[in-house]
């Protein structure tokens, strides 16, 4: 597996296992059809999710899964967000097979994430 991190969309997507690559462009358009007015950018080498300028979600290509991180999760009502080490404030979606995504869930939480941007 080559690096996960890039510094355009494609360059990110070209270095991905399958695998991932089909949940994040899933992902991808999820988020586009679900919050049009985001706007997509590369931000630390991971594909974020801006609104006015700030950011609300990012797509997190992991070695054996990808993670959608919600900036303001702990704000979020899920039972399957998840947090990560000492980011007080993010929670994340682990999704490891694109059969297991749950489109609904996931566009319920893009909707609240982008209505509390921080």
């Amino acid at each position: 597996m080559g690096k996960r991190k890039g510094k355009t969309v494609e360059e990110i997507l070209r270095n991905l296992e399958p695998q991932q690559k089909e949940i994040t462009e899933k992902l991808r358009s999820l988020i586009k059809k679900t919050i049009p007015e985001a706007v997509e950018m590369i931000r630390r080498g991971k594909i974020t999710y801006a609104i006015g300028g700030k950011d609300f979600a990012w797509i997190f290509n992991s070695k054996d899964h990808v993670d959608l991180d919600f900036l303001c999760g702990t704000r979020l009502s899920s039972p399957f967000l998840k947090g990560r080490g000492k980011a007080k404030d993010i929670r994340h979606i682990e999704i490891n097979t694109i059969n297991k995504m749950d489109e609904a869930e996931l566009t319920g939480l893009l909707k609240d994430a982008a209505r509390m941007v921080c």
